[in-house]
């Protein structure tokens, strides 16, 4: 299937008005639309090419202990976070700070400049340096 072309990601959260919130200051997502489902309601976020999809389900469990820790996570099964690439890491960081957006982890081992931030709602969010 060479056609093949990534659409977007997509994170249950518990207030999509704090998480799109949190995006929005973050990366400069803004909401594209919104619809129902069966018990939850659903947001596309969208920033240039890239689009985010926010659920709230009514009755959802929080995130459990350990998927907020990269380094604990990877022992879970299932999908890990949502990576972001850009040009400059240390000014990306910069950025984020100046937002009140600090990560929680940084890591220049291996081939990629790397930081993992958690959003409002805990998910991990990765920044990748292009190379």
């Amino acid at each position: 299937m060479k056609d093949l072309a990534f659409h977007h990601a997509a994170l249950s959260v518990p207030d999509l008005g704090q998480a799109a919130d949190w995006y929005y200051r973050a990366f400069g997502f803004v909401e594209e639309f919104r619809f129902n489902i069966p018990n939850a309601i659903v947001v596309m976020l969208k920033s240039g090419d890239l689009r985010l999809e926010l659920f709230c389900a009514e009755h959802a469990s929080p995130l459990p202990e350990g998927r907020s820790d990269p380094s604990a996570d990877i022992a879970t099964h299932g999908n890990k976070h949502v990576a972001f690439c850009v040009p400059d890491i240390e000014a990306a960081i910069d950025g984020l700070a100046a937002k009140g957006i600090e990560p929680a982890v940084r890591s220049k081992d291996g081939p990629q400049n790397i930081a993992f931030l958690r959003d409002v709602c805990g998910n991990l969010v990765e920044l990748v340096e292009s190379y």
